[in-house]
């Protein structure tokens, strides 16, 4: 089996799933496995496990999606990252996740293009 983290940007989790499982061929869809769902509308990390497939084989398949989103187009014609998806740092292990085995989450939030608004308090008497 191969350990990996799987990287998805704006990706939904069965999409991902789909993905990887169109792009190796061999493999059924209940041989992917992930602990947990991650959100759609975020850049998310999660291990992902892929039984009877070597390391090698999954970095080629990996290698060959980014060849193939180069290429892509989103729908507004731009060259951009919508459902992207990309595994990495493999391992050979001899488990496989399944849908509970999460233990927790990390978070890290950016805020963007955030703009300071001018604000004024007025505050009434006490006594008025």
């Amino acid at each position: 089996n191969t350990l990996c983290i799987l990287k998805k940007y704006q990706t939904e989790h069965l999409t991902a799933i789909n993905q990887l499982h169109t792009s190796m061929h061999n493999i059924r869809m209940s041989d992917i496995g992930l602990a947990g769902i991650k959100d759609m509308c975020a850049i998310t990390y999660q291990f992902c496990t892929i039984r009877n497939i070597s390391p090698k084989f999954v970095q080629r398949v990996n290698d060959k999606m980014k060849r193939h989103h180069h290429h892509q187009k989103d729908e507004d014609g731009s060259s951009g990252k919508s459902n992207m998806i990309q595994v990495g740092n493999f391992a050979n292990v001899d488990f496989s996740l399944n849908q509970g085995d999460l233990l927790g989450n990390v978070f890290e939030i950016v805020i963007r293009d955030v703009q300071r608004i001018a604000f004024r308090f007025h505050q009434k008497e006490a006594n008025a």
